[in-house]
């Protein structure tokens, strides 16, 4: 096992453009690191420059003590598992595993206990005599991460492993992936455009945009407290509810977001921290699961608006709620939202939409109007200019509401 250091590493093409701009990052021994973020983000730029596939334009990485820049890729002890399979058709699924030990002139005995410990772990051994043309899409990602294992390589890196296979497969990789990762104990980093694999895979995830690290930190942290606009935006499904308020005085000394022709009371702590900001405009922000109807919490601050959709999810469902406020529509947001990744998206309107995470049995229909209620002690608040955090809720969440 080994830890991966980036220090300030940047990435220039000969045309002048720049996929990675000063990064720093460093893993721990046996993590799962997941680097994330919309397409040309710089996430499969900086794996190709951990496995040598790029060269590094300026900073250092390292694999423990070792300075990697200069290394040749076969020389850096890193195994690799790519979006497409890259198996080998005429090949045998034991033979595709075993290729990478014969280039390294691998004792035969030694190749066959590695082929078969791995097949048992992966669940290979009744198609270690198939060829790939038999296998599913499922199976043949498997033998791809197979091949990579039985290298016992210090480090492991994954570009867009499932993003080839159904949803329902997907899933069931994705545990599969980290069950594995657990067992192995190898540090591994994966890149996904996915913020919802992301979340359900990573020890800790780097999210970039534009070559740019946003913030490096646990899935719970990402979502519970968000550097800037674009963290917040990004992270969650469906993503969190951005308005765009003025921020006014109380004649208690309080103050008060006032979102379209309504004013949400800041609690204490949220109000100290942008007291110097009245008069002005921030972000205010909550999550669709900190949204109830009005009498499910009386006394909270609350919103009203027509209701535009909804979404029946089984146990719960999702509630487009248009209101008279002003959406926020900074680069931040709107590089989150093209993000591809099929988290629910607000629907169109004439002002911004709040989406609520409700039981089903709520009785709330289309065209109807309503009024939802806003957890007063989860609220978010966002400088509109560099789009970073001025206040994130004052009460911890026992869990975070990423939906698969």
């Amino acid at each position: 096992m080994a830890e991966v250091a980036f220090e300030q590493v940047t990435k220039t093409f000969p045309d002048g453009s720049t996929a990675v701009d000063r990064l720093s990052l460093t893993t721990r021994d046996g993590e799962l690191v997941v680097l994330v973020g919309p397409s040309g983000c710089g996430k499969s730029t900086t794996l190709r420059m951990l496995a040598g596939l790029e060269t590094v334009s300026s900073g250092e990485i390292r694999l423990g003590e070792r300075r990697l820049n200069d290394v040749e890729p076969q020389q850096r002890d890193i195994a690799m598992v790519f979006q497409s399979y890259a198996l080998f058709p005429h090949l045998s699924v034991a033979d595709n595993i075993a290729f990478g030990m014969r280039a390294r002139r691998v004792a035969k005995q030694e190749r066959a206990r590695r082929v078969e410990e791995v097949a048992a772990t992966l669940g290979l051994t009744p198609l270690l005599k198939r060829k790939p043309r038999a296998l599913s899409g499922g199976q043949r990602q498997r033998v791809a991460m197979a091949r990579a294992m039985v290298r016992d390589a210090a480090l492991l890196l994954m570009d867009e492993p499932l993003s080839n296979l159904d949803a329902k497969l997907r899933v069931q990789m994705r545990m599969e992936v980290s069950r594995l990762q657990r067992q192995l104990a190898v540090t591994t980093l994966y890149v996904t455009h996915d913020q919802v694999e992301a979340m359900t895979l990573a020890d800790r995830i780097a999210i970039m945009r534009d070559g740019v690290l946003q913030q490096f930190a646990t899935p719970e942290e990402l979502f519970e407290r968000p550097a800037n606009l674009f963290v917040a935006s990004f992270i969650g499904s469906p993503a969190m509810n951005l308005f765009e308020v003025e921020l006014v005085a109380r004649a208690n000394g309080g103050v008060a977001a006032r979102v379209g022709a309504e004013e949400v009371v800041l609690g204490a702590e949220q109000a100290r921290a942008v007291a110097d900001r009245v008069g002005g405009r921030v972000a205010l922000g909550v999550r669709p699961e900190d949204v109830a109807e009005a009498g499910a919490r009386p006394g909270a601050p609350l919103l009203s608006g027509v209701v535009a959709g909804t979404e029946v999810l089984g146990s719960e469902v999702l509630v487009h709620v248009e209101t008279g406020a002003r959406p926020v529509a900074t680069a931040e947001v709107e590089a989150a939202r093209e993000a591809d990744d099929g988290t629910p998206a607000p629907l169109a309107g004439s002002g911004a939409t709040l989406i609520a995470r409700l039981a089903t049995r709520a009785a709330i229909g289309v065209g109807e109007r309503a009024q939802l209620a806003l957890d007063p002690e989860r609220l978010y608040l966002f400088d509109l200019d560099g789009g970073g955090a001025l206040a994130t809720p004052v009460a911890e969440r026992s869990r975070f509401g990423v939906a698969a």
